[in-house]
């Protein structure tokens, strides 16, 4: 009785070397591969990125576009119920303390909140001048380990 060879190596045997065979191919074809692989991923992480942005901007656009609009309403509101608290209040106190009492009420108004945008922009400066210390002092320690 002949043995047979194990499976693997009777394949081994059997197999046709062709042109995409591991063993037909050099490094440099796999390496060239390899950056033409690169390549055309880039290629598409580029145009899905660009495709997203476009995306955002047109929203961000729209969506600023709605939020003008809707600042106008407001603002048509609010002189609409300006005028009618004036009205409301001619007949109690006078047309001449109507208007104060309404401009007081929107100078205090406007003064909350501009006394909250200069806290944010304070907060602002606070972060980056944070971030600022922050790289003076990774600065300061890499100095003293590269020079000390």
């Amino acid at each position: 009785m002949t043995e047979s060879p194990p499976p693997l190596v009777r394949d081994k045997h059997r197999a046709k070397k062709t042109p995409d065979s591991p063993a037909e191919r050099s490094l440099i074809d796999d390496v060239t591969q390899l950056i033409d692989d690169g390549k055309t991923y880039v290629e598409a992480e580029v145009a899905y990125q660009s495709t997203k942005v476009q995306f955002i901007v047109d929203h961000l656009a729209q969506a600023a576009l709605k939020g003008l609009i809707g600042a106008v309403f407001l603002v048509i509101a609010l002189i609409v119920g300006s005028v009618g608290v004036l009205l409301g209040l001619r007949g109690i106190v006078g047309i001449w303390w109507a208007i104060g009492i309404v401009t007081l009420f929107w100078a205090l108004a406007a003064g909350i909140l501009f006394q909250r945008m200069f806290r944010g922009f304070d907060q602002i400066k606070e972060a980056m001048g944070a971030r600022a210390k922050e790289r003076e002092q990774r600065g300061e320690d890499d100095e003293s380990e590269n020079g000390g």
